[in-house]
């Protein structure tokens, strides 16, 4: 069987192929010293394979895969440097060589059939003489080397090809033109690629670039950690707060913004995501101490629900409502207090302790001071506070919120009279006892109709009579005396005043048998109380 070498058989995509020609030479030589090769073949070999070199003109952006076609080409060579060795074997009659491809194809077959038989050459008589088998086996590992010489440079080339491929320049370049054309799927592989480099980790505006391609192809998961891969490096990094804030606003991550607020606040880039703080509650009344109830109200606003707490523990979403003012009573409330936007970004919270303690009135101011005084002097207690009351008895004895309320000045009647008085507080605390003691002595003696004519003259003055038979509305007026009776502790005459027109009462009076005041009467549980007119 004749075989040659196919002269049309190159390596398509050699940019990365190098051939050591002065390595290759050398083992021609040595082949040449057993027989005669063709050189010439081997030559244009060489040089069709560093033209492939020189020719590199790859387009920018272009991705040629390159594994595959060194793959076809090893293939090829293989192929090519076994013709070389059975040209040592052929001698020196020109060779015819086959196409390359069906060399490839038979390859197998013929190595099973030189296995078997003996080889032979051809001479210049075409006649066969046997080979020795020295010569066979130098010619043999010659071929050997030459081959695995060429796949070392190859798998040289392939590696150094991936290099370049897997490398920051390449990437980076590739992924921002892409980014630029507006195909920013494809750009994400590359840049990527470049930020997973050494070079790339630390490059943050390619990130940056990064970030954007996700963000426009709504990839909002990898937007959000590719920016937090970027303030791991520059925690400062403006931009990246801005986005990072912005994306979680904009995807309801309060949880998560709220993070990324405390982590800034009170530092120099707090002013990056101030908009998507929330003002912590505001109380109308500050902390502290208070001797009254109070109510403690919050300053609310749109888009914005405070929730809080009474009894200390930390407030969350599942606290109080606020809604109605928090009445606090006596005794300590602590109140914790935070407001939540719409997103869900907590506030700082409000904490303030508020410790009402409801003090006793002071004790009543009683006047005149303790001492005698004739008859028809009355007393006054002058400091009751709003809200409280004031209860006294004549007797000495302490008075209780059951005791008579004082209203107004009181007449002390004849003799020796110790007043007792206490001030409640609206929320029952009582004050300590204030006490007088009065001695009354008695001036006069009135006689009915004395006192009669005294009331007559009291109820002219207060517009209840027109004169002594009339009544303000002109109606008949007519004083009729009912008995004399110990009214609060006073001797009293005392009268009802009717309108004989209707005939219906008007009044009950009584008048003071040793003061000559006048009195109007109320009666409750068949007693009189009495009023000075």
């Amino acid at each position: 069987m004749t075989r040659g070498i196919n002269r049309d058989g190159n390596i398509d995509n050699a940019k990365t192929l190098v051939i050591d020609n002065k390595r290759v030479r050398e083992e021609v030589d040595i082949a040449q010293e057993t027989k005669t090769v063709d050189t010439n073949e081997i030559n244009k070999l060489i040089n069709e394979r560093n033209n492939k070199v020189n020719d590199e003109n790859t387009t920018k952006n272009q991705d040629i895969n390159i594994e595959d076609e060194i793959e076809k080409s090893i293939k090829k060579m293989v192929a090519r440097e076994t013709l070389v060795a059975r040209a040592y074997i052929d001698g020196d009659e020109k060779i015819v060589s086959p196409n390359i491809n069906d060399v490839i194809d038979d390859d197998i077959k013929d190595k099973d059939e030189a296995t078997k038989e003996d080889i032979y050459v051809t001479s210049g008589k075409n006649a066969k003489k046997k080979m020795d088998k020295k010569t066979l086996y130098t010619i043999i590992a010659i071929s050997v080397a030459v081959v695995a010489l060429i796949v070392v440079m190859i798998v040289v080339a392939v590696t150094s090809n991936k290099s370049v491929k897997s490398g920051y320049s390449y990437n980076e370049k590739t992924g921002m033109n892409l980014y630029d054309q507006g195909k920013y799927v494809d750009a994400i592989d590359y840049l990527k690629k470049a930020s997973l480099t050494s070079q790339g980790k630390k490059d943050l505006e390619l990130k940056m670039t990064l970030y954007q391609c996700y963000y426009k192809t709504k990839d909002y998961d990898s937007a959000i950690e590719i920016l937090k891969d970027i303030l791991t490096y520059d925690s400062d990094y403006k931009d990246a707060i801005k986005a990072l804030a912005k994306l979680y606003y904009d995807e309801n991550m309060g949880e998560e913004l709220t993070q990324l607020i405390n982590t800034y606040k009170d530092t120099s880039s707090e002013k990056y995501i101030e908009e998507y703080m929330v003002n912590a509650p505001v109380p109308n009344k500050s902390a502290g101490s208070y001797n009254e109830d109070i109510e403690v109200t919050f300053t609310e606003e749109d888009n914005i629900v405070i929730y809080y707490t009474l009894d200390g523990t930390k407030p969350t979403t599942q606290s109080t409502v606020y809604e109605d003012p928090i009445k606090l009573n006596n005794g300590t409330t602590k109140i914790r207090a935070i407001a939540v936007n719409n997103v869900g970004v907590y506030s700082d919270e409000f904490e303030g302790e508020y410790v009402l303690v409801y003090t006793k009135p002071s004790a009543p101011n009683i006047s005149p001071a303790s001492g005698t005084y004739t008859q028809g002097q009355v007393f006054a207690i002058t400091n009751i506070p709003e809200g409280a009351k004031a209860y006294y008895t004549l007797d000495g004895t302490t008075p209780t919120s059951q005791s008579q309320e004082y209203v107004d000045e009181v007449v002390l009647p004849v003799g020796n009279i110790i007043v007792s008085a206490i001030i409640v507080g609206d929320h029952d605390q009582i004050s300590q006892v204030t006490k007088r003691n009065y001695i009354i002595t008695a001036t006069v003696t009135y006689t009915r109709q004395e006192s009669q004519t005294l009331l007559q003259e009291k109820l002219k003055t207060n517009g209840v009579m027109l004169n002594n038979t009339t009544l303000a509305n002109n109606n008949k007026a007519e004083i009729s005396y009912v008995s004399t009776s110990m009214i609060d502790q006073m001797s009293m005459y005392v009268f009802q005043l009717k309108d004989k027109t209707s005939n219906k009462v008007v009044g009950t009076y009584g008048v003071g048998i040793n003061s000559g005041t006048c009195y109007i009467l109320t009666e409750s549980n068949g007693t009189y109380i009495s009023n000075a007119l």
